[in-house]
């Protein structure tokens, strides 16, 4: 492992869970989350994360990663999104209590993202929170204007809450999701 990813290594894994999609117009959408965040070598962490749509199967609304992923199946494809995230290059392989992070992010709906944000580390939970300080679109791109992701980690699960300010509304809530951490072997 790269010193350049000292303060996000904890992100690496193949993670998989449930959560609640909703806001703009949406009711409490049930989605799937399959986030792979690997080390490729780089100075950077590389994410791809596909939502899916839940397309059967009832669970509680305070179950687990694992248990709530698996009494669910998997429908249809809801968003798929790639992006990178590294530690500002100019602090890299330190030893720091808080890390700057910045972010690379692109979505199938025509629009990308630069963002940055700071990343904690601490013996029982670590957090990473990012918002955009640039978004740009395609003629036909989604219209977004501001973006927010807050990462928990804590014990076995990561916790994702997702904000953003889009289609003519203020900054709102709109994704909970609830990760777990599998084997590479479980997850292929």
């Amino acid at each position: 492992m790269s010193t350049e990813r000292t303060g996000i290594d904890w992100l690496i894994g193949n993670w998989r869970g449930w959560g609640i999609w909703n806001g703009y117009g949406l009711k409490d959408q049930v989605v799937l989350e399959h986030l792979d965040i690997r080390d490729d070598g780089g100075p950077y962490l590389q994410a791809q994360s596909t939502h899916y749509l839940a397309a059967g199967g009832t669970i509680a609304g305070d179950a687990d990663a694992r248990s709530g992923y698996s009494q669910l199946s998997r429908g249809e494809i809801w968003v798929h999104e790639t992006y990178y995230l590294r530690v500002d290059p100019t602090l890299a392989g330190r030893q720091l209590e808080r890390y700057p992070i910045e972010l690379m992010l692109a979505n199938p709906a025509g629009y990308v993202v630069a963002g940055s944000g700071v990343a904690e580390v601490g013996p029982h939970q670590s957090r990473l929170a990012v918002a955009s300080d640039t978004i740009t679109r395609t003629n036909t791109g989604a219209d977004i204007d501001q973006l927010e992701r807050h990462y928990l980690w804590r014990g076995d699960e990561l916790f994702i809450r997702a904000t953003m300010s889009a289609f003519g509304y203020t900054a709102v809530p709109y994704l909970n999701m609830r990760l777990a951490k599998e084997d590479d072997d479980a997850t292929r």
